[in-house]
């Protein structure tokens, strides 16, 4: 029999062999100028056969790990944690900019994106060989918390499904007595309903006072129809678009103006007509106000007028429903309108009352019979009565009729379907089944891998108990016994869930402060570290010679040294780069130390050409700038404390809190824009005293349009978390 221990060391020596022939040999050298034709192919040709190769060789470490999940689990783990993370850092994609950077004839380009799959590659080998671990003790029992709390989902999921079997079983009376009621009272109501149509359709048409004032309402609801949507949009659409909306704000208060217009030549009583007139005014002119905000693209001028419009607006209605009333008082009309009123309260009071009835039954109700919009159709049916429109109101009265007989239809299936349900015999494999799961979970939770048992696991040994209850009952044909055995069973659950979310949320904010706290002390190590590369770059700058070599051996060497040291400090910045990928809630944070990573590199590369000058040392600052920036960040949140414990159901559904919130970002991805802006005017001064060559100007051009497009990406990818989290943000900053 092979030993496992030198069957995983051969295996992993195969591939750390593997990865060495990639990342040891340079496809690139240093060079002063742009290669010849014929290197410039030959190159190209080295680095599309080291992505072939490349691309190929994480394939088989994917198939390997997948074959020796199960006898080399040690082995697989390894393996793909080394392809994830030549995935997360787009290895491939990076070869692939090495040799687009070579066509193009941009050769430094070429070796900044070259020296990255090396760190890359490099950083593979010490995943391989054992180096690289980030996971904590804390990040462990998190993962193993929120794996058993999946598991507990889907059994109060499972438990949910078999209890609705057994409900008609344990309220099978109060189903049949409810429904018996029901059923009543709804053929109740449409008697009276067709009662009420028959009386309507044998009204008098309205007056011509009344159906005047009544279409100067018409008028008014439609203006706030209009108005309501335009205010909607005003407040979710993008910037972009509020223009257009001022487009049709502006159209909306010329509508309102006309009926005005409408108001003052009516023949109505001038009392309600001047005020009803004066009230529409007012709305006119706020619209005329938010419409010029608006074309200014600032919504947040344009809320408080397009507010008081609606006011305005209603008031005007409301005026115009006072003389309608008046005028119709004692008519019959007024009469049916208010009885078609109480009928539409007492259908809107029975609304939920199948959906409740069906709830106990464990059945789902079709949405055939709508009494919600039966209750709507008789509240139009009111209004219409109450201006003397008879045949609108009929309409109404009838789309009302039509649902209520479809509610009492409902009601009928639904009392003869939970009584046949609970004389049908309930089966007791599932429910044993969830029993069996139950009491393994409990044990899990009990002997977990840090020798601590998780918060709820005595509420799930209880209902584990309750759950075999419940599949015994069922086995002798005791289905309505069996149903409070199972909602214990889910209250249980519940309990346990709720109970291991506080626990998860503990541990996430502490885990939290521990990541900020390390991602503090290697950001400001890293920032002295660069502090002394910048000092040391700009001291041997100025003992420069005019003539060539501008550099004695003792500057070569100390300018060496600074370059190994900026490389070094790019494998540092990645690998806080990394925990952040890993944890997986920042979007900005890490595209920014990305931005870092590459300046160290392009740095590094810079001084190994012995090339410490003035865009040299510009880069050094702007990198000390940026982690400053980052740094202040990140202590902001530590400043913040832990916070405090919110209770159980926090976790809501599995989700984590995000270690930077979006508006931190939003402050990150701004200073990021800024940094684009920064090194522009940097580059353009740089160019005008011809401190740098127009191709290295061509370089650093294409680097930052490249950065100022990635701004634009991560502004969409953090805008829905902004919206989620910060939904005032417009007015807080």
């Amino acid at each position: 029999m092979i030993d496992k221990t030198k069957s995983k060391s051969r295996l992993l020596i195969l591939v750390v062999c593997a990865l060495g022939i990639l990342a040891g040999p340079a496809v690139l050298h240093a060079q002063d100028s742009t290669p010849k034709d014929k290197e410039s192919k030959d190159l190209v040709h080295s680095a599309a056969f080291i992505k072939k190769r490349l691309n190929e060789l994480l394939v088989a470490m994917s198939d390997v790990a997948t074959l020796l999940e199960k006898t080399e689990p040690e082995v697989a783990k390894i393996l793909r944690r080394a392809v994830d993370y030549a995935q997360s850092e787009d290895v491939s994609d990076k070869l692939e900019d090495v040799i687009n950077a070579l066509r193009g004839g941009l050769d430094e380009a070429a070796q900044v994106s070259h020296s990255e799959v090396i760190a890359d590659l490099t950083t593979m080998l010490r995943i391989i060989e054992g180096g690289v671990n980030e996971d904590s003790d804390m990040d462990k029992r998190i993962a193993e918390l929120r794996a058993v709390r999946n598991r507990l989902d889907k059994t109060i999921k499972k438990q949910t499904v078999e209890e609705k079997k057994t409900r008609p079983a344990a309220n099978e009376k109060d189903i049949d007595d409810q429904t018996k009621k029901l059923i009543e009272y709804l053929e109740n109501i449409v008697k009276q309903q067709q009662e009420l149509m028959g009386k309507t359709g044998k009204l008098k048409p309205a007056t011509p006072d009344v159906k005047n004032l009544s279409e100067l309402r018409n008028t008014i609801r439609e203006l706030i129809k209009q108005q309501e949507k335009i205010s909607k949009a005003s407040d979710t659409s993008a910037l972009a678009k509020i223009p257009v909306l001022g487009e049709a704000q502006a159209k909306l208060s010329k509508k309102t103006q006309a009926a005005i217009k409408a108001i003052k030549k009516s023949n109505i009583d001038p009392k309600t007509r001047d005020k009803t007139a004066a009230f529409t005014k007012d709305a006119a002119d706020e619209m005329t106000h938010a419409a010029k905000s608006l074309s200014e693209s600032n919504p947040n001028s344009a809320s408080p007028s397009q507010k008081r419009a609606m006011e305005r607006l209603k008031a005007a209605e409301k005026k115009l429903s006072e003389a309608i009333a008046k005028k119709t008082a004692g008519q019959p009309s007024s009469e049916l309108s208010q009885k078609q009123g109480k009928l539409a309260e007492q259908t809107d009071g029975l609304k939920d009352e199948l959906k409740n009835i069906a709830d106990k039954a464990g059945m789902e109700t079709k949405k055939t019979g709508d009494l919600g919009k039966a209750a709507k159709c008789m509240k139009k049916a009111e209004d219409k009565l109450s201006s003397q429109e008879s045949s609108p109101a009929v309409k109404q009265q009838e789309m009302a009729l039509k649902e209520l007989k479809r509610a009492v239809d409902d009601a009928k299936k639904l009392r003869r379907l939970a009584a046949e349900k609970a004389k049908t015999k309930v089966p007791a494999e599932p429910q044993n089944e969830i029993a069996e799961e139950t009491k393994k979970l409990a044990e899990d939770m009990k002997n977990t891998e840090s020798k601590k048992p998780m918060a709820g696991q005595p509420s799930v040994s209880k209902a584990s108990k309750s759950a075999g209850a419940a599949g015994k009952k069922l086995s002798s044909g005791k289905c309505g016994g069996a149903n409070s055995d199972q909602k214990k069973t889910i209250e249980e659950l519940k309990k346990a869930m709720s109970q291991l979310d506080e626990e998860i949320e503990e541990l996430e904010r502490l885990s939290k402060m521990e990541k900020l706290a390390s991602i503090e002390e290697q950001l400001e190590k890293v920032l002295t570290d660069q502090k002394e590369c910048t000092q040391k770059t700009q001291r041997v700058y100025t003992l420069r010679a005019k003539t060539k070599p501008h550099y004695n051996r003792q500057a070569t060497q100390t300018i060496l040294e600074v370059s190994k040291q900026e490389n070094s400090l790019s494998k540092d910045v990645g690998a806080i780069r990394r925990l952040l990928v890993k944890e997986g809630t920042t979007v900005v944070f890490p595209e920014v130390l990305d931005d870092i990573v590459k300046d160290m590199q392009s740095v590094s590369k810079r001084l190994e050409a012995t090339d410490p000058g003035k865009l040299t040392q510009a880069m050094q600052k702007d990198i000390e700038e940026t982690i400053q920036e980052l740094l202040d960040a990140v202590r902001k949140e530590l400043s913040k404390g832990p916070g405090r414990k919110k209770g159980g159901g926090a976790c809501k559904g599995g989700g984590k809190s995000p270690l930077v919130p979006p508006l931190a970002e939003l402050r990150m991805l701004r200073l990021k824009m800024k940094r684009v802006n920064r090194g522009t005017k940097r580059l353009e001064k740089m160019k005008t005293s011809k401190m740098i060559t127009e191709p290295e100007a061509k370089i650093q051009h294409a680097k930052l349009a490249e950065r100022h497009k990635k701004v634009l990406e991560l502004a969409g990818k953090i805008k829905s978390k902004l919206d989620s989290s910060q939904p005032k943000l417009k007015n807080q900053e």
